[in-house]
């Protein structure tokens, strides 16, 4: 009695069909929602450590050597932006999860168009 332990592909495997990044079956049309607080975790935990908690250290560092110093409302206006920020990328996110926004990026832009479920 004789075992074989090959796998045997019947065709060959095409890549013209597999679409480059990210697999966004996660982020499938029926969940928008799921998108948007995904980018919210994403987004604003960086803009805010970079625009509020680095980015003010950086520009006095610059305005130093002007003898100047930061106004002091620019860690406010920052805070702002990094809220904006964020809610224009999960803005963005939700509607790109839309199931109409799929179908035109798959006939217009495949290469924005999440794979479809198998």
């Amino acid at each position: 009695m004789t075992e074989s332990n090959e796998i045997r592909v019947d065709g060959a495997i095409s890549a013209a069909n597999v679409a480059p990044g990210p697999d966004h079956r996660a982020v499938a049309p029926t969940a928008p929602n799921k998108a948007f607080w995904r980018t919210v975790l994403q987004v604003g935990p960086t803009s805010l450590v970079a625009l509020v908690g680095i980015l003010p250290f950086v520009i006095q560092d610059i305005v130093d050597g002007f003898g100047q110093h930061l106004p002091d409302g620019l860690r406010l206006w920052l805070l702002g932006a990094s809220v904006t920020l964020t809610a224009a990328s999960a803005t963005l996110a939700k509607i790109m999860a839309n199931v109409k926004v799929i179908e035109w990026t798959r006939k217009y832009a495949p290469f924005f168009a999440p794979q479809k479920q198998s």
